[in-house]
């Protein structure tokens, strides 16, 4: 994510939401390329509460990851491999679809 994207701006509430919505999740905000100060600002902005906020500033995670767009969103199991992904923005429901299946009761 970043805070210049349009789609990622109207993400975040929902992944805010998620963080309580799974507690069984951990949720990773890695954003793409800005500095620690603009993320502060964007955050304090918009009055966002995200657990596990980093910084990737050469958008390195991205180009591991095969990302092609903003936001993306990556799904990585327990043992460190990708489970799901997906590019664009995700609304309340599609979050639940792309994380319901892999959850363990």
């Amino acid at each position: 994510w970043a805070s210049w994207c349009p789609p990622c701006r109207r993400e975040m509430p929902v992944l805010e939401q998620g963080q309580s919505d799974y507690p069984g999740v951990r949720f990773v905000y890695a954003n793409q390329g800005e500095s620690a100060e603009i993320i502060r600002g964007y955050l304090l902005e918009e009055g966002l509460r995200l657990d596990n906020v980093v910084s990737d500033p050469h958008s390195d995670l991205a180009r591991a990851l095969g990302g092609s767009g903003l936001p993306t969103t990556v799904l990585i199991g327990s043992d460190g491999t990708l489970v799901n992904s997906h590019v664009g923005p995700l609304s309340r429901a599609s979050l639940h679809h792309f994380v319901n299946p892999h959850l363990q009761e």
